[in-house]
């Protein structure tokens, strides 16, 4: 009796070992691409951790494809003004809140559209810049907090600069996609990462 509990338990381990093998690498593509969905009634990504900030703490270097899914209708009313978050990382503080800086876009009049979004001491700065996008075309986006500014780059140019007051470098947070501000995704939303 015990020889076959034992026998069911270790079925039953490595049935779960499987498993989470299989959800491990469920985003990771054998290119290097890491395929990211925001689902359907969500606002967070909830998958495997896979972005990260580089050379101590001060810059996101990705190329980054939107598929057909991140071109939306309409929202719900009051909904229209608010910027998706693609990704970024904050700089001292785990509060996107009080030092941080990202990427982010949303669909208006039927055009994806790229936008920069920071905050300095708590303070809110964004849409210094604002560009069209498309889907199924791949983007160069790095930002970088050096010298005292950051930088938001897009297929090498350096579309924005900004001066902020960081002077520790020591602890930074990333921050993953995100929909919305208040409305949720309308329904799933695929992004897919690369880093180069």
């Amino acid at each position: 009796m015990n020889i076959k509990k034992e026998a069911k338990s270790l079925v039953l381990v490595v049935i779960l070992i499987i498993l989470l093998l299989i959800v491990v690498n469920s985003c990771k593509s054998d290119d290097g691409w890491n395929k990211l969905t925001i689902h359907e009634g969500n606002h967070y990504y909830t998958g495997q951790r896979v972005l990260d900030v580089e050379n101590n703490n001060t810059e996101m270097n990705y190329r980054v494809l939107f598929d057909s899914s991140c071109v939306y209708d309409k929202l719900v009313d009051g909904c229209e003004g608010d910027w998706n978050k693609l990704f970024g990382f904050t700089l001292s503080s785990v509060n996107p809140h009080v030092n941080s800086m990202r990427f982010v876009w949303k669909t208006m009049d039927g055009q994806l559209k790229l936008g920069d979004y920071s905050y300095i001491d708590g303070v809110i700065s964004k849409n210094h810049f604002i560009i069209d996008i498309y889907p199924n075309v791949q983007y160069n986006l790095q930002i970088w907090a050096k010298n005292g500014r950051f930088y938001y780059i897009v297929n090498g140019e350096v579309l924005w600069n900004e001066k902020h007051n960081v002077r520790d470098y020591k602890y930074s947070n990333v921050l993953y996609p995100y929909f919305g501000g208040d409305c949720k995704a309308p329904k799933d939303i695929n992004i897919s990462f690369k880093k180069f």
